[in-house]
């Protein structure tokens, strides 16, 4: 028996049971008194933005740990996957080694008391300051990018992100991939937030995913424990590509 582990509501988690068809059961609590009556050895648990911890003779999907977003970015960082930095404060600003204001050239340190100066009265232009977004953990669909929150979690760098992709990873292989696109029948979609709630959707027709997307996609499971995910990619101006998160439970529509 295959069962399809999701403590909330979730229709892809439903729409998942209903595909698989044959010897599949959607389970809403998997207590351990439940776990002894209704999941047996030999069967499989496919853990649906969940986790569970190992059960002898019983297969698990996607067990590991959930952690937060800024926990997830922070191990694909150690692993070395190419993906969004992120910071628990604000970074101070990038300063160049030599600052010429008005004809003016300072040294470091000088560009450095100069701009603690503007600070008070000024924000500095994007020219000497990266851009940091402040982040809830558990963001869902970029609902922290549209409503920026006051008390943020952490922060993450902006990214010249020119496209998005989406790509479906199982045990190491793409089985389906698509396109960030803007969203039939929106007038105005957000120009780099790439939600379905800003405006945009993923078209999975006529699109094939390159190597470089698969290996990406499959080095962020692996260095997060997982046997499968949603990994979304951006492609950065210079056409480089990073991680931008990848998500356990993701939705299955079309």
């Amino acid at each position: 028996m295959v069962y399809i582990f999701r403590r909330a509501a979730s229709n892809s988690a439903r729409e998942l049971a209903e595909a698989l068809q044959v010897n599949c059961r959607r389970l809403n609590d998997l207590g351990r008194a439940h776990f002894g009556t209704g999941v047996r050895a030999g069967d499989s648990v496919v853990c649906w933005g969940e986790s569970l911890a190992p059960v002898e003779g019983v297969r698990i999907l996607n067990g590991a740990v959930i952690q937060n977003k800024f926990a997830d970015a922070r191990m694909l960082q150690d692993a070395r996957v190419p993906t969004v930095e992120v910071s628990a404060t604000p970074p101070p600003p990038r300063i160049p080694p030599r600052l010429t204001v008005a004809g003016g050239s300072f040294s470091q340190e000088q560009a450095r008391a100069l701009i603690e100066t503007l600070q008070q009265f000024s924000r500095l232009p994007p020219a000497t300051q990266e851009t940091w977004l402040p982040r809830r953990f558990n963001h869902v669909g970029g609902a922290d990018l549209l409503h920026p929150p006051a008390q943020p979690d952490y922060f993450s760098k902006k990214e010249n992100i020119v496209e998005e992709y989406r790509v479906h990873l199982f045990n190491g292989k793409s089985i389906r991939a698509g396109k960030k696109v803007p969203r039939e029948g929106v007038a105005r979609p957000h120009e780099w937030i790439r939600s379905l709630n800003s405006g945009w959707s993923i078209r999975y027709d006529d699109f094939h995913s390159k190597q470089s997307m698969r290996e990406l996609a499959t080095a962020a499971c692996t260095a997060l424990g997982l046997n499968f995910g949603a990994v979304d990619i951006g492609k950065r101006a210079d056409r480089s590509l990073i991680v931008l998160e990848v998500n356990r439970g993701p939705g299955l529509e079309g």
